[in-house]
């Protein structure tokens, strides 16, 4: 059988006996065999053949952006001949490009020798000519690291649009990737984190040595303040005096106002824009939090005695009533299930008749909202991209910002100006779960700076439960207490040796694994795999390289074709009807739609139980003799035959943070357990609504907590961003 993998993009789950060694999309054959896990059968895919096969829309954008009109077709002969030499060589199109000029022009003679066209030869030359290892053109740094990669989203990101300018005369690159192109050790692409350390490689491949060894001490007090929380550093234990001239001394004006150099001061080191974000984002909460509005005193008791019989927790009871009295900003901390979303939905009746704006930065915590926000009058609803990057700033009377813990400095930074002095400002979170990707510690800090009566609250009663044992151990790891090792072993007990137990069936229909990644035996593919071959609600249907069966959970990905379907929703899938070139799901959505919404989405409404809707849609089979220079059919096709949903038997730590389930069991084999922090941990704990099970051994379970107690934030920054800000 043969399929073709999107490397990167689409995983199958497969043994493979040869060395896929690209980073482009490929074509797999395989043969299917069946193992045992525990008594469960499983079924694998074993790769017995692979090749590279870009998909040719990639080579069309990728001439595109050298201004170049392409109309390369998978049935051009050029396209085979360069697509078997990149599988037999292993070698990808930066290595070509990079050849010697003697070699290159071998290669190419030898790839085009029978080809009747000849189109992406010239597109090669003039990549060879101007954008090899040597070269200095400007823009040679994006166009390196898109031909390293080669992904259709990537080269979109960067291409230029109606809206952007161009970085260069001679490339259709936005001027967004000025950054990037400048230094790509220490900026980003659009739309991505590149220069994230565990891409560096990729870009120590594209870049030049001399680049990297001016930001070397850069990245090394980026990479402490990453993995400890600090901003600051003694500076004899990083990096030199001469490190950081040289570094500075190599950034340009634009990188200097961004706050990219590095700052010695009072013999510690650290990154410009950390300290200065940390400072703005702080100064003006404080600010906000010393405005006194007399006069709100007597609407929340107002609204309190109105809403006396509905408002039963005392915590919630006491912030209304002093919320906004003394200051224009209110804090709420507190942890899965306490009720932030419940609070922030009583403050929004409260301020009714006001123009309100809430912001999250996941879709799933933006949806969240918009089903618990009773009052939709007047209310805007937006992710923190699309707020920062709009070019409108709106007067509000109440911004609400959620998912505060994960929103990075940069960020915030932009959300605090475009916000005007008079919004009331509310932002929640939990510092505790899983951090910002990006560096972003604001809103930990906020927590001991902003201390106005009123103005910072904590929420400590727990909804999502009401197993005294469950929470017992929430509130042990929450706080690093002492007894988390003897509360997981005795309570419950919430540990066990990973064994035949992990594979039994639960008994609750809401129910996932949590694992860290996506390979290996206990990864979440092969979870995936071994829950699915568990289930004998229905026989299995085949579609492409992947299998369904009524009764799969599953978890909605971001989709064009049906946006109300957000990323992370849950759902079952009732019904399976396969044809030649169709198949037709009927799924049961976490989600109360109506018949109208369905019809707008193009999605066949079938009915709803009070908790579920049950809907249906059609994934059709993609036409492979469509010519591919058609774009618009073939993006419409594409968006057709794309199945807009993952199997969710198990999800990642990551993914999961949002979510609630009835059962959660989580696998930490000792092989990973390094990846496990206290707010991933944290975070995978408390999805768990009644039942909660950890499959590891007994001194992954001991090296995992002792860990614990590293993984505090940074106290001494802190305390020199107070002396500061005093």
């Amino acid at each position: 059988m043969k399929q073709r993998l999107a490397n990167g993009l689409m995983k199958v789950r497969g043994e493979f006996k040869l060395d896929i060694s690209t980073n482009y999309s490929v074509q797999i054959a395989y043969s299917e065999t069946t193992i045992k896990l525990w008594g469960v059968e499983s079924k694998i895919k074993v790769v017995t053949d692979w090749k590279v096969s870009i998909e040719p829309s990639c080579l069309n954008k990728m001439g595109k952006i050298l201004k170049r009109s392409l109309r390369i077709s998978s049935k051009y002969g050029e396209y085979d001949a360069l697509m078997r030499f990149l599988t037999i060589t292993g070698i990808n199109l930066l290595d070509l490009i990079d050849l010697k000029e003697i070699n290159f022009n071998k290669v190419i003679t030898e790839i085009y020798k029978d080809a009747n066209t000849k189109h992406f030869k010239e597109i090669l030359q003039e990549l060879r000519e101007n954008y090899s290892a040597d070269s200095t053109v400007k823009g040679r740094n994006v166009v390196r690291y898109l031909l390293f990669h080669l992904r259709e989203e990537l080269i979109e990101s960067v291409a230029v649009n109606r809206y952007s300018k161009c970085l260069s005369d001679n490339l259709g690159i936005s001027s967004g990737c000025y950054p990037f192109e400048s230094n790509p050790y220490i900026s980003n692409l659009p739309d991505s984190n590149s220069s994230d350390k565990s891409r560096r490689d990729s870009i120590i491949r594209i870049g030049n040595r001399n680049d990297l060894d001016r930001a070397f001490p850069y990245l090394k007090v980026q990479d402490e303040t990453m993995r400890t929380g600090e901003i600051y550093f003694e500076k004899d234990t990083l990096v030199t005096d001469e490190e950081i001239k040289s570094f500075n001394d190599s950034l340009d004006s634009w990188e200097r106002r961004q706050g990219k150099s590095l700052v010695q001061k009072d013999g510690y080191v650290y990154i410009d824009f950390y300290e200065q974000t940390t400072l703005h984002i702080l100064q003006y909460l404080m600010k906000l939090s010393k405005c006194a509005n007399r006069e709100q005193r007597i609407i929340n008791q107002r609204f309190l005695k109105e809403n006396e019989d509905l408002i039963k927790d005392a915590v919630k009871e006491q912030a209304l009533k002093n919320a906004f009295v003394k200051s224009k900003v209110l804090l709420i901390y507190g942890a899965a299930g306490t009720g932030k979303t419940t609070l922030m939905n009583y403050i929004s009746n409260m301020l009714t008749g006001g123009r309100k704006l809430f912001l999250a930065k996941t879709h799933t915590a933006l949806e969240n909202l918009k089903r618990r926000i009773e009052d939709q009058e007047n209310v805007e609803f937006r992710s923190t991209k699309s707020f920062v990057e709009s070019g409108r700033v709106g007067r509000y009377d109440a911004v609400f910002v959620d998912e505060c813990s994960v929103i990075d400095n940069r960020t915030m930074e932009k959300i605090v100006n475009k916000i005007k002095g008079n919004s009331l400002l509310i932002l929640a979170g939990d510092i505790h779960q899983i951090e910002a990707i990006e560096f972003g510690n604001w809103f930990y800090y906020a927590k001991n700076m902003i201390v106005t009566k009123g103005a910072n609250v904590e929420l400590s009663n727990t909804w999502r439960t009401d197993d005294p044992k469950l929470i017992g151990l929430w509130n042990e790891v929450r706080e690093h207490k002492p007894l988390i090792t003897e509360r997981m072993a005795i309570d419950g007990p919430f540990s066990e040796k990973i064994g035949a137990d992990l594979l039994k069936e639960d008994e609750y229909k809401d129910h996932v694994v949590l694992c860290l990644n996506y390979d290996g035996k206990f990864g979440l593919n092969n979870m995936n795999n071994y829950f699915q071959c568990a289930n004998n609600k229905g026989e299995p249907v085949v579609w492409d390289e992947w299998t369904y069966k009524k009764g799969d959970p599953v978890l909605f990905n971001d989709s064009k074709r049906f946006p109300i379907l957000y990323n992370n929703l849950k759902g079952w899938i009732a019904e399976i009807e396969k044809t030649k070139k169709e198949i037709q799901f009927t799924i049961d959505i976490d989600l109360m739609l109506t018949e109208k919404e369905c019809k707008e989405n193009g999605i066949e409404y079938i009915g709803e139980n009070g908790k579920y809707t049950r809907i249906r849609f059609s994934v059709f089979k993609y036409d492979n003799n469509v010519p591919d220079d058609k774009e618009d059919k073939i993006d419409e096709m594409r968006m057709k035959a794309v199945v807009p949903f993952q199997l969710a038997y198990a999800v990642s730590i990551h993914k999961a943070q949002g979510l609630e389930y009835d059962s959660v069991k989580i696998v930490i084999p000792d092989s990973n357990s390094e990846r496990v922090t206290h707010g991933v941990f944290y975070t995978a704990i408390t999805r768990a609504k009644k039942k909660l099970k950890i499959y590891w051994s007994a001194e992954t379970m001991q090296s995992i907590v002792d860990e614990f107690s590293n993984d505090e934030m940074g106290n001494r920054s802190l305390e020199i961003i107070k002396k500061k800000l005093s």
